[in-house]
Formats: C-alpha cells, structure tokens, sequence
C-alpha cells in the first residue's frame, strides 16, 4: 500500500501520483543515503591472497556521492512534478487524454487546459567513464520507488500502479524501432507485462509503435523517461536523429512526460546545428561530468575515501606524490581512479609487496591499463581530435564556431611535426582537419615509428623513476 504526503505546494497538490513520491530529502539526507562505502574488517589483510582479490571488486560496486549527485537528485523530482502535473488521475482532462490517443483523435479532442503546457527535459552529458549512468543508476535505486500501488487515496477508491520511470538505452544502430522495442522492454522489466512480445511483429509500422508507446504511457502513469548512450543517435541515417528527436519532443509535448538524456560528449553532433533541438533535449538544464583538474576536490575527497580500503597488510598514508601520479595515470576520471586502486591493492598482494607505494602503482598501471593508455596519453596531450567521446563540450563549441566562419581546406601539407598537431588541435578553423592530420600521420608511420611513439608515452617503461 502507498503511503502519501501532502505536497505543500499548490500547483502539485491533491495528485495521487505526486503525493505517493517519496519526501525530498535535503543535501545531507541524500548524501547520507546514497554514501556505500565498500564493505571493509581490517581482519581480512590477514587472509589468503584469493581471498583478498576477491575483496577488492567491493571498490566497483561503492557509492561515494558528490555535489553533483544532489543536483541530479533534484532535477529527476523536478522533471517527475512537471510530468504529473498535468496528468492527475482525479482529473476528467487526464482520461480525456487517454481516450484521444487511443482514438488517434477521432473519437474524442484534445484537452484544452492541456495545450501549450509543457512537461521537462534534461541533458546529462560529460566525459566518457565519469559515471553518468551509475550517478542517475544510484539516485533512482536509493531515493525512489518504481512502481507504486494506488487502492485507496484520501478516500477515493483506486485500482491501478504507478510506473514512476523508465530507462533504457538508444540503440547502437539508433533504430526508432529499436527505440520503441527497449521502451516497452524497460516497462515489462517493471511490471511483469508483456508489451514487447505484442509490438515485435515487423510488420508493426513505426508510427502505430509510436502511439502504443505513448498509450502505455498513459496508462501505467509513467512519469520519466531516461534515454541513455544517446550518441548513437549521432550515428544514425541522414535524417534518423532529427526524426527521432522530433518524436521526442512530440511524445513530452502531447502526453507531458518528462525526458532525461544521458550521452557522451559524441551526443553534441546532435544538437550542436539546431536550437530547436538543443532546447527539446535541454529545456531544464544540463549537467556536464567534466574532466577534474587534480585541485577538484571532489576528485581528492574520491581517492582520499578509496584509500582507506587496502587489502594489504602495511599500508601506508596518503601523500601528494601518491595523488599527483595517480591523478597523471588516470587523468582524473573516475573509472580509471577506482579501477587503478584496485589493481594496485592486487599488485601488491600478488608480489607480496603488502604496501601500495608509487612504483606499485605505476606498475599495476603498466600492467592493466594497456588498452587505456593511448585515450589517457590524448587526454594528457590535450589531443582531443584523437577521439571523439574524449573532446569537452568547451572545445567543440569553439571548433564549430570557428567551422563556420572558415573556408574549407582542400588539402593538408604532407609533411606534419608535432607540433603542427598541437597548433591544430589549439586553433584549427575545421574540425575535420584534426581527423585528417591524425590520419595521415598514422599512416606515415613504419613500425619503428609507432615503437618510438608508444616507447614515448611510457609504454614500455616498467621502473617509475624513468618516467
């Protein structure tokens, strides 16, 4: 049975549907609840060294939330108010709406106090391995409930269950039929329905998929969908992303649901020629997980926390050379920072070091990070052209612009010094010549010459004090 709140706020007040979500919880309670740190006994650096292993996959799976995590937080409520706002099931207009789309308008119009009101839409983006989707993962799975039971609300019987979100993912293929089919799997997943086996026929066209999505919407009362790896959008058929924002954006404008796209930086190919699409994806905002300097203290506060879980029998303190090289090897993101500290703890058990010093580090970094290191080295250098996911969205913008405004070049000198890459990548007037030049030096390249660019980025280094 749901248990509901008086919502105190007038516009959203006497909706069951905004009166079963959960108390908003202030800064410290959301920290607080979303804070798993990893299951730690000092005890168990005595064990065995499988046993030890094992423990140090507990650092995978810990929370350490940040500032950022309560401003998610808040924008995921805020976009659930926008979206059962004007879809309160008390209301005749709510099964007035319902009644209009399954008719496709003919049997019934559309409600007049519903037009040109607008449900929400966020863009949550930053650099690939920062966490984009664990953060809203986390915050979904700790401050809400996904499906609520709605009997009996201040008197007035009820029978139906509230789906309060959907996620899942864009295809790699951006297929829209792809797109409604994750939809519909997303919602048997958290009902126990059956709405994929009777929308998978082919022969279904896309439009006729597309309505079904919005009437089970409708019905099931969801009041968020998340779209995540939207990038692959960026790579669909001419035509295939616009097509797919534009029902997006007729989705939330007709049935007022909330959107929240989650992609990396890849994604900015989407909206980056269009306000129009750039306003349906970001109408609420966007939060960027950026790359740290290594001064970010939420970076610090991250590998100061981690450092308290070793598995090792004599740890030693934190210092600042321990930060800055960690902070070097990983670039500050936040897979790398965990995934090195984890490694680092096996390292040291496996060669019975029992202490995670410098050396140990680089180690485990030379030893698993093999296929990291050539995207860290170009996040290192600055080589944002390198790869695509990694170019910040500051960088972009300023390319693009500066595209626009150029002429284009048909064609590059042959003859390309490093340092005619750095002053590319610094004040190219088209992106695509960053491409061009990391092609065409690629593939001037004899085997001696990628020996001496990998044995340069410190690939084939194995003693710290070399580097």
């Amino acid at each position: 049975m749901t248990d509901y709140q008086d919502f105190d706020i007038p516009e959203f007040g006497k909706n069951p549907l905004i009166d079963a979500l959960p108390i908003f919880l202030d800064k410290t309670g959301l920290l607080a609840k979303t804070l798993a740190p990893p299951t730690f006994n000092p005890e168990e650096k005595t064990h065995d060294d499988l046993r030890r292993d094992i423990y140090t996959e507990r650092l995978d799976d810990c929370i350490i939330p940040n500032n950022k995590f309560y401003k998610a937080y808040k924008k995921i409520f805020k976009l659930l108010l926008k979206s059962y706002k004007y879809r309160n099931p008390l209301n005749i207009d709510t099964k007035a709406l319902l009644n209009h789309i399954a008719s496709k308008g003919k049997n019934v119009p559309y409600p007049k106090t519903l037009l040109n009101k607008t449900a929400g839409a966020y863009f949550l983006t930053g650099l690939s391995g920062m966490g984009k989707s664990y953060m809203i993962d986390n915050i979904l799975s700790i401050a809400f409930k996904q499906v609520l039971s709605h009997t009996d609300y201040k008197g007035t019987k009820l029978n139906f269950k509230q789906l309060v979100y959907v996620k899942f993912n864009c295809p790699s293929d951006a297929s829209r039929r792809v797109v409604c089919l994750n939809f519909f799997r997303a919602v048997d997943e958290a009902i126990g329905t059956n709405y994929v086996y009777e929308n998978k026929n082919k022969n279904i066209p896309i439009p006729d998929l597309e309505l079904n999505m919005k009437k089970v919407c409708l019905i099931h009362h969801i009041g968020l969908i998340i779209i995540d790896e939207l990038q692959n959008l960026s790579m669909a058929k001419a035509g295939g992303a616009k097509a797919a924002m534009n029902f997006f954006e007729s989705f939330s404008n007709e049935i007022k649901v909330s959107f929240l796209f989650i992609g990396t930086y890849d994604s900015y190919d989407i909206y980056s020629g269009s306000f129009k699409t750039a306003r349906r994806m970001a109408k609420d905002g966007t939060i960027d997980l950026e790359q740290p300097v290594i001064t970010d203290p939420v970076w610090n506060q991250l590998v100061d926390v981690l450092w308290q879980y070793q598995w090792v029998e004599k740890p030693i303190p934190m210092n600042s050379d321990i930060k800055k090289l960690l902070y070097k090897l990983t670039q500050g993101v936040t897979f790398c920072t965990v995934s090195l500290l984890k490694f680092a703890n096996i390292y040291a058990i496996e060669n019975d070091e029992e202490s995670i010093t410098e050396q140990t580090i680089y180690n485990a970094y030379k030893e698993e990070f093999k296929l990291l290191m050539p995207s860290l080295d170009a996040l290192h250098d600055e080589n944002y052209g390198a790869y695509d996911d990694l170019m910040p969205l500051a960088i972009r913008r300023m390319l693009q612009r500066k595209k626009q405004r150029s002429t284009p070049m048909d064609d590059l000198e042959s003859d390309i010094s490093d340092e005619d890459i750095a002053s590319v990548i610094q004040s190219t007037t088209d992106e695509n010549k960053i491409d061009k030049f990391q092609r065409k030096k690629r593939l001037k390249e004899s085997t001696q010459d990628v020996y001496n660019r990998l044995e340069s980025s410190g690939f084939f280094i194995t003693d710290l004090n070399s580097i």
